[in-house]
Parts: C-alpha cells; sequence; structure tokens
C-alpha cells in the first residue's frame, strides 16, 4: 500500500489523517535477549502496550511496512568465516629510479639469494614490481594517475611520497617501495608483500505478521565486506630484515545503515543495505546484491551516515546519504552556526505523491533536532531549518507519517551512590542487629521486614527507652526507560505514558547509633537518614555487593524504533 499523501502544516495544506492507527515499536538487543516492546498505540485492546516478540538474533535494524509486517535486520551467523584473499589492485608509488639503486641491500650487495620462502613459505623466485632489467623484476605495472590512486586508499594503507608516480599492481604482489634504509655506507629501498583479505558478512531480514505474529519468511539483504591488509618486507636484495614475517597491519570494518522500501498491496516491502568504509562512496544492496545507486547527496563521514529517500512519483527515487558534512552543509545555507553541530541520528519520511521528504537529524553534541523538508518537485531544494532543543540524549527516533517524532533518551548509569547523594535510592529493608540493652522479651535481632507485627509492638513498649544500635540496610534504585513524542509543529517533547522497567540495582550498608530512641528504629528510611546526622551516629561505606539480592537491570546494549508505516 502506497503510503497516502501526507502535506506540511507549513508548507502544505496539512496531513491527511491515516487509515491505520499510529503504533510505535522498540527493539532491544540486551546481553542474552532481543526483545520487542509496543510503546503506543491506538488501538490498545488488539494490540496493547508491553512486551510482545522476542527474537533469536541480534537486532541491527527494524522496521514496520503499511500492512503491520515487523522486518528485523540480523546478521547469518555462519557469515564469520575464514578471510580470503581479495580480488582487485593495489595503487602504489613502485620504485622506478636507477637499476643500481634498486638491486642493492642493506648490506651494501646486490641479491646473492631469495630469501623470500624465509618471511612467506613459498614466496621465492615470484616477480618483484621494480624497475626494469632488475632481477626478478616485472616492471613498475600500469602507470595511473595519483588521484585515481588516492581514491582507491584508505586511511593508513599507505604512506605518500610526495612527487613519485603511482602503479597499479595485481593484489598479493611483491613491490619495492621508495622507503630508504640507510646503513652508513649504502641504501636499500625495501621490497614491500601487500595482501589485501576479506570474510563477508551476510544481513537477511527476517519477517514476522499477523496479530499473533509468526515468522513468515528470512531473505537476503546485503553482503558486506570485512578487509584486512597483511604485510611483509624485505630489503632491497631479497634479504630477511627485522620485522619483516608478514603480518596484519591494518583492519577495514565497513558500517552499514538500513532502510525500508515501501511496497504495495500486490507488492512485498523490502529492506536494502547501504555500506561504506573510511571516507569513501558507499554501496547499496537489495536481495543481497549490489545496485546502482548515485545520491542526490552523499556524505563522506568515516564513522557515522544515514540513508533517506524521497518520492518515487516520477519512477526513480531520490536517495540523500547524511552525515555531518551534508548536515553542515544545510545549516551553512542558511547562515545557521555548525561549530557544534553532529549528524548523530536521522529520522525521515517520504511524502508520496507529495514531492516532499521530511527529515529529522538530531545533534548530540547540542542536544537538539534539526527539521528539514525537501522540495523535490523540480530542482532539489533543501528549505529552511527548524530546530528544537531536546534536553537528552537520544538513543534512537523514528518518525510517523503524521510528523510525530519518536525519541528514546540514552539510558544513564548512575553511579554507585553515597549518603552525600541518594537521589532514586529507595530502602527495601531494615534490620536491627545489636542492641546494648538487655530488655525482656527483646532479643535485639528482629527484623522489621517480617510479616508478624512482634518487632512492632515491642517498639510502641518500649518507645521512651533509648540505646546504641547498629543497623543493616539493604537499598536499591530502579531503572525506568521513558519514551517521548514530539509532535509536529510543536517545540517540546512530551513523555508517553508507558515506561518500560529495566530492573534494579541493590546496594547494601551498616548504621550505628548512638542513644537514638528505639521508636525511630521501626524501619522508616527518612527517620533514619535525619538521625544519621546527629553526633555520634555514622555510616559505613555503601556496598553494590548484597548476599542474597541479585541485580536485575538490563542495559539495553542497542534500540530501534520503528512506526507503522515508516
Amino acid at each position: 500500500m502506497k503510503k497516502r499523501v501526507i502535506g506540511l502544516i507549513l508548507l502544505i495544506s496539512s496531513f491527511l489523517s491515516p487509515v491505520f492507527s499510529e503504533e510505535v515499536c522498540v527493539g532491544f538487543n540486551f546481553e542474552k535477549s532481543h526483545e520487542i516492546y509496543r510503546v503506543k498505540t491506538d488501538n490498545e485492546s488488539v494490540h496493547p502496550v508491553g512486551w510482545f516478540l522476542t527474537t533469536d538474533n541480534q537486532i541491527y535494524g527494524y522496521h514496520i511496512d503499511a500492512i503491520n509486517n515487523h522486518r528485523f535486520i540480523y546478521k547469518q551467523k555462519e557469515s564469520d568465516g575464514e578471510y580470503e584473499a581479495s580480488s582487485g589492485y593495489l595503487y602504489r608509488q613502485v620504485f622506478d629510479g636507477a637499476a643500481a639503486d634498486s638491486d642493492l641491500g642493506r648490506a651494501g650487495h646486490q641479491t646473492c639469494y631469495d630469501a623470500r620462502d624465509k618471511v612467506i613459505p613459498g614466496e621465492n623466485g615470484k616477480i618483484v614490481y621494480r624497475t626494469d632489467s632488475v632481477v626478478f623484476s616485472g616492471g613498475t605495472g600500469n602507470k595511473t594517475d595519483e588521484a585515481k590512486a588516492k581514491e582507491e586508499l584508505v586511511s593508513n594503507e599507505y604512506e605518500i611520497i610526495k612527487d613519485k608516480n603511482w602503479y597499479a599492481i595485481p593484489n598479493g604482489s611483491w613491490y619495492q617501495t621508495w622507503f630508504p634504509i640507510s646503513s652508513g655506507t649504502s641504501v636499500s629501498y625495501d621490497i614491500y608483500y601487500d595482501r589485501w583479505e576479506e570474510k563477508k558478512e551476510v544481513f537477511l531480514e527476517e519477517v514476522w505478521r499477523g496479530d499473533s505474529f509468526y515468522k513468515a519468511f528470512d531473505r537476503p539483504v546485503g553482503i558486506v565486506p570485512q578487509k584486512r591488509l597483511l604485510r611483509a618486507k624485505v630489503d632491497g636484495s631479497l634479504e630477511e630484515i627485522d620485522n619483516g614475517k608478514l603480518n596484519n597491519i591494518l583492519e577495514v570494518s565497513y558500517k552499514t545503515s538500513f532502510y525500508m522500501l515501501p511496497g504495495s498491496y500486490n507488492k512485498e516491502s523490502k529492506m536494502g543495505c547501504y555500506f561504506w568504509c573510511d571516507n569513501k562512496k558507499g554501496n547499496f544492496c537489495i536481495d543481497g546484491a549490489k545496485i546502482d545507486i548515485e545520491p542526490i547527496f552523499e556524505s563522506s563521514e568515516p564513522e557515522a551516515r544515514f540513508v533517506c529517500y524521497g518520492t518515487a512519483i516520477t519512477g526513480l527515487r531520490k536517495y540523500y546519504i547524511l552525515g555531518t558534512d551534508i548536515l553542515k552543509q544545510w545549516l551553512k545555507q542558511y547562515s545557521f552556526p555548525t561549530d557544534k553541530c553532529e549528524c548523530s541520528n536521522v529520522a525521515f519520511v517520504s511524502l508520496e505523491n507529495s514531492f516532499k521528504c521530511m527529515i529529522f537529524v538530531y545533534s548530540k553534541p547540542e542536544d537538539c533536532v534539526y527539521r528539514f523538508v525537501i522540495d523535490e518537485d523540480n530542482e532539489i531544494k533543501v528549505g529552511l531549518p527548524k530546530k528544537t532543543k531536546i534536553g537528552f540524549k537520544v538513543a534512537s527516533m523514528v518518525v510517523s507519517e503524521k510528523g510525530s517524532l519518536y525519541l528514546i533518551p540514552e539510558i544513564e548509569i548512575k553511579p554507585k551512590p553515597d549518603f552525600n547523594n541518594l537521589d532514586g535510592i529507595e530502602m527495601e529493608s531494615s534490620t536491627v542487629v545489636k542492641i546494648d540493652k538487655e530488655i525482656p522479651g527483646f532479643s535485639g535481632n528482629e527484623n522489621n521486614s517480617d510479616s508478624n507485627e512482634s518487632f512492632s509492638a515491642k517498639m510502641k513498649m518500649l518507645n521512651m527507652l533509648t540505646c546504641n544500635a547498629d543497623c543493616n540496610l539493604i537499598l536499591s534504585r530502579a531503572y525506568y526507560l521513558k519514551f517521548y513524542e514530539l509532535p509536529f509543529g510543536s517545540d517540546v517533547a512530551n513523555k508517553l505514558e508507558y515506561e518500560l522497567f529495566l530492573g534494579k540495582e541493590y546496594y547494601s550498608c551498616k548504621l550505628t547509633f548512638k542513644n537514638i530512641r528505639m521508636s525511630k528504629l521501626d524501619g522508616n528510611f527518612e527517620i533514619l537518614l535525619e538521625e544519621l546526622k546527629k553526633p555520634g551516629n555514622q555510616a559505613s561505606q555503601i556496598e553494590d555487593k548484597v548476599p542474597g539480592y541479585d541485580n536485575t537491570f538490563r542495559k539495553p546494549e542497542s534500540c530501534y524504533m520503528a512506526v507503522l508505516g515508516d
């Protein structure tokens, strides 16, 4: 089902009401489980808030299509296999100087024997890309221009020397460098062996359907490489050198951004994958195969990029790959300051049949959200941004077709409490463990957390007596995750009614009282804290290991918001 025509209050007339209820869900990756919760619903009787699904796989992306299919991205466990040599070329400044300078070792002599098999077994006798007419020379390779070579290099792959020629040579080749090593009497230019290796990570989507949620199928989404560069070295006469054996010198991890392409009544929605490394152009995958897409804007940020797309009215969808560099470009158009901004998270909605795309960009250093509207009618035009202060760190966000932005704050782990800061701390129990008075019928070991009333009754009888006493406290801190909605056109994010209980942390301590009235040992936390302020009373250090009390707090390792029809 195509998304319904919706518009912006300022730029179009109004949003049309959707034909389905608005439903907001969150997928959480905990340490030992992967759980899905509904945090807002317009149909509580059918789709109540709270937990409704646990998946077997770690979640890397989550979307809900317009017909309520829940789509999760996961990584195939078997995809982490062995590294294999990559295809393609190395781009290097191969030594193309004088032959006499090429065939010269650190000891000051020409090649006497080939010692490369001591560095990599079976490699002696292989060609070396370097100046012609030198022993084992295979020539310098295919000459290429510097711009092309630099475009192919990743950070820290190769140290560039000014004004030297560039050549393309096959991956897994020996080549002579322009890196000189002086032995005092001669200069040797070292010979390197470089080999890029890669393994594939396979990402799939699993689709869950129906009100009772059954798993319908899995489908490939993207195949993403993870690479490493191995290097070995010998000197210019092919003799061994210190630290010359084959080593892993660089690992390149490709980053991913997943998105959902909407379907229709007779066409299934599907998930797509965009992946990149370093500051290079990215690649798109659909159904596990690369596809050619030329984005209108494409970030070159190495760490974080986000896929957005516009309408498909003309049959050709427009893509925008956002990052901090693109955010700064857009803000500078309207003279917004950019010194602190960062593209930390992105949510967007494509306004089908309206030639517009609305994009929200969260800037973590500023704790704010920028809203942009891109007009795609004729030429691409990025509209005036609207900046809204959020006031908390955002872990995930998503925007609905009505233009409401839903957000999850990052969980803040509180430090171990002390008696100068007990914010959010509650008392689970208090136990009197020692009293210095011998009173008939009172043992000194009563526990006021028991269900019987004996302790309370005795305290009332001894209300006027004072004593010295020790009391053990069990304390706790409960963690709740809140969820927020920034309605379209509003400057204030409102807290949703539903909160997710994440568990408790437990603590213990010992209080020592002098001349305390016995009735005040009756287990009221506030009274005990007031008594603690009096001279002579003291508290031990609060400990975070409590026998018999296991911490139940679970901090999500990551989370992904989804809204029906996103």
